[in-house]
């Protein structure tokens, strides 16, 4: 299942979505054959296959799997975990994608607050930062994108140093 999983997400990546599905869907299903409806990679599972539908622009099928994800990560796992904030993660930009910036501005402060919570300043709370701010320009609230996007410099900088990509991608989008 991981493999047919990471192999789907190299399909994806290189843009043959359709390469992609099946084996996201196999994936799927030795895994919830194997560890069951309820385990944690069941729900990484459906939320890299919401992704792929967004990534198709089929949304009505990317959104339910999307909710089901995000419900059973935080039934697995529990609200304050780094798998749910990425399932939150995930919702949002479903949502940023779909104009609903309401909604996605929720899921991503969400999702922001637990990854600050349990790692502090680390690349991963300067992706959610980026991805805040990100939102803020589409809706040309630049007063609320730009601080978050120096905090994510900041962050990248100071961990990453100055010659990551990512430094270089919080540094563009500032």
């Amino acid at each position: 299942a991981a493999s047919l999983n990471n192999l789907a997400g190299l399909y994806r990546d290189m843009g043959d979505n359709a390469k992609a599905e099946p084996l996201l869907l196999q994936s799927l299903a030795v895994t919830k054959n194997v560890l069951g409806d309820q385990h944690p990679n069941t729900a990484i599972i459906l939320g890299n296959l919401a992704v792929l539908y967004d990534e198709m622009a089929d949304y009505a099928k990317a959104e339910p799997l999307h909710l089901q994800s995000l419900e059973l990560t935080k039934h697995v796992q529990g609200n304050q975990h780094r798998n749910t904030a990425i399932s939150l993660n995930k919702l949002a930009m479903h949502y940023f994608k779909l104009g609903d910036f309401a909604k996605a501005e929720l899921l991503y402060a969400q999702s922001l607050e637990i990854r600050k919570n349990l790692l502090g300043d680390q690349p991963l709370t300067a992706i959610g930062l980026n991805n805040l701010a990100e939102l803020y320009l589409a809706t040309g609230d630049y007063t609320k994108a730009e601080p978050l996007n120096r905090q994510s410099l900041e962050i990248t900088t100071k961990v990453l140093g100055n010659e990551h990509p990512q430094t270089a991608s919080s540094l563009y989008n500032l």
